[in-house]
């Protein structure tokens, strides 16, 4: 099953997704790592983490003229870094960014606690709703440190425009 991010990618010849405007993305500020583009090389060697004071992290991925349905998504934690490995979070989707509905959440997940560990999670909320903005809203880190980390991201679904 080929993902939304690498259907994207592949239309737009294999250009980066975020770099050539094919999606927009916004999240709360930088921590460190690579570049945003880092979330869609196919590589567990870059990362991206933001910092989730007060539970107030979010990544937002914004499809601009598309709309996606989500039924699963995968993530990854890259091989170099470790603070920031997510445990429990949110996924949810709008049309507005003011009113988020819930696709799917994950409390005291195990499964990507340690180097280079991913997992593939198929949503527990899903609908025939497309939207154009996905938040992925973290709540609580393996390590209490306050951030999220993340090398690789990927949405499986339906894809409209």
């Amino acid at each position: 099953e080929q993902g939304i991010f690498h259907y994207l990618s592949e239309i737009n010849k294999n250009n980066n997704i975020y770099s050539s405007k094919i999606i927009n993305f916004k999240s709360s500020p930088k921590n460190d790592g690579d570049s945003i583009d880092s979330l869609f090389d196919h590589s567990k060697d870059t990362y991206y983490r933001v910092t989730n004071e007060n539970g107030e992290g979010y990544m937002i991925f914004d499809f601009q003229q598309r709309k996606i349905n989500i039924s699963k998504y995968y993530l990854s934690v890259p091989s170099n870094a470790y603070d920031g490995q997510p445990k429990t979070w949110r996924i949810e989707g709008s049309n507005d960014e003011q009113k988020w509905n819930l696709i799917d959440s994950q409390e005291n997940d195990t499964s990507l606690h340690g180097y280079s560990k991913s997992n593939t999670f198929s949503c527990k909320n899903i609908n025939n709703q497309f939207y154009q903005f996905i938040r992925f809203k973290p709540i609580k880190d393996h390590d209490g440190t306050n951030y999220l980390l993340l090398s690789e991201i990927e949405f499986y679904g339906s894809i409209k425009k």
